[in-house]
């Protein structure tokens, strides 16, 4: 599902920040949030459009991370709701961003079934990417966690 939603995003900046209707932008101007252009300058316009476009990836990059990092930002009901009954193991979060990269991974040898209302032609691939810097993270956190719980034994 983040997947989808994920290469969703990425489809409508490529369309958005385009500047013919037809024809999108790369993934790799959305990714690096700058509109190439063939002269190599930018003109103001496109200047313009790539700062908003950074934004905008960057917004989609944080959403696509806090759905696999499982950081949202709950009203203390909801999460005294959620938490009974609940036994989350303190890596959730680690197997959770391992899992999105693995499917991000399928996808490219092509065992991955095509998502529902999937545009063709969009073989997107920064999706590894923002999937491993969340599994580095939380590999991270887990390597601090293991360690305090070993000092403190």
């Amino acid at each position: 599902m983040v997947l989808y939603s994920y290469e969703g995003a990425i489809s409508n900046a490529t369309l958005d920040y385009s500047e013919h209707a037809a024809m999108g932008i790369t993934e790799l101007e959305v990714f690096t949030g700058s509109i190439f252009n063939k002269s190599g300058v930018q003109t103001r316009r496109q200047r313009d459009k790539s700062f908003r476009l950074k934004d905008e990836f960057d917004r989609i990059a944080k959403w696509a991370e806090a759905m696999m990092r499982k950081r949202e930002i709950m009203t203390l009901e909801d999460r005294d709701e959620e938490q009974q009954g609940a036994t989350d193991s303190p890596n959730e979060a680690l197997i959770l961003s391992l899992a999105c990269l693995y499917v991000g991974c399928i996808k490219d040898e092509g065992d991955f079934p095509s998502g529902p209302g999937r545009r063709s032609g969009g073989d997107f691939h920064s999706f590894k990417v923002v999937a491993a810097c969340c599994a580095i993270r939380e590999f991270d956190l887990a390597i601090k966690r293991a360690n305090i719980a070993a000092g403190a034994t």
